[in-house]
């Protein structure tokens, strides 16, 4: 946060370019009208323009719909997907059965060995 500004001014920058986007300019120009607050945009007005002047109007609602877009944001994602239709009934195999059978062997082989190496010593008492 720069030095020297108020949280609160801080908190309301953030809120301000997050909400201009074309998703935020709309949330706040459907707001606007909702709450029948005296705003109009022009038309050259930036997103930027539009959430600095509804903040300047009204901070609560600005945050009310920050607060809104950013619920929407953490409670949603986006799925590509393959645009081909895949088979899934199909039982797959994900490895070659010549690579399974030597990795058994060297796991019965360490097994085997490993057995004696690791075997602790066993306790004398004298």
């Amino acid at each position: 946060s720069p030095e020297g500004l108020p949280g609160t001014l801080n908190d309301a920058l953030y809120a301000i370019d997050e909400m201009a986007t074309e998703d935020g300019q709309q949330r706040l120009e459907d707001g606007v009208a909702e709450a029948q607050l005296p705003l109009t945009f022009d038309e050259k007005s930036s997103r930027e323009d539009i959430a600095l002047q509804v903040w300047l109007e009204s901070p609560e609602l600005l945050a009310q719909k920050h607060n809104e877009q950013r619920l929407i944001r953490l409670s949603s994602f986006e799925y590509y997907s393959n645009p081909m239709p895949t088979d899934r009934s199909a039982k797959k195999t994900f490895y070659n059965p010549r690579v399974l059978r030597e990795f058994h062997k060297h796991h019965q082989r360490r097994a085997a060995g490993a057995g004696a190496v690791a075997a602790a010593p066993a306790a004398t008492n004298n």
